[in-house]
């Protein structure tokens, strides 16, 4: 340190005394929970090998990570909010128990699926993939809102439930499926 305080670029990295210094490095980005978790790591390391050492983390890159976790949260949290907005106005506009429990389960099915093919590859929530369940769950919404729309008015104009919803996947079931397959080729691209 004595000898890098001879240096000119020895004020970025040690104060005068010698009793502060910086460490800066560089990451491949493997996700803000990833880092979150190394940064614990690094401090309880710290901690227990170094205990005279006061160490900070700091740095753009860091403050990014944090901001990434609270914003996933965040959206998260939305996301049940929002689920849970859309069942109440399902019960109240179709008042059936039935058709809350359809529209609720026809919602989660996408979203547990996604989450479980993320799962199984290995997928980190960062705000990219939290936006893309929000996405998929606006789709979904679309689709059912589409579909119980108009096996509502079906059932109002006195149809056989059975023509019901043979004519109701004729009908929007058909375009539902051919929009959700070119909205889904769009975010894979």
């Amino acid at each position: 340190l004595r000898r890098l305080q001879k240096l000119k670029y020895a004020e970025s990295i040690v104060d005068k005394d010698l009793k502060e210094g910086r460490i800066s490095g560089n990451m491949q980005d493997e996700g803000g929970n990833v880092h979150l978790r190394k940064n614990e790591a690094l401090l309880a390391f710290a901690a227990a090998n170094c205990p005279d050492l006061s160490l900070t983390l700091s740095g753009t890159a860091h403050l990014v990570d944090i901001n990434s976790s609270k914003t996933t949260r965040s959206l998260l949290k939305s996301l049940v909010a929002a689920l849970l907005v859309i069942g109440l106005i399902m019960a109240l506009l179709y008042r059936s128990s039935r058709m809350l429990i359809i529209a609720v389960v026809s919602n989660m099915l996408p979203l547990l699926m996604l989450s479980l093919v993320m799962y199984l590859t290995g997928i980190d929530l960062k705000i990219v993939t939290v936006l893309i369940f929000t996405v998929a769950f606006g789709i979904t919404v679309d689709d059912t809102i589409h579909i119980l729309g108009n096996l509502n008015i079906e059932i109002r104009d006195g149809a056989a439930y059975r023509n019901v919803l043979h004519h109701t996947y004729i009908t929007t079931g058909k375009s539902v499926i051919l929009t959700t397959i070119i909205l889904f080729i769009g975010f894979i691209s």
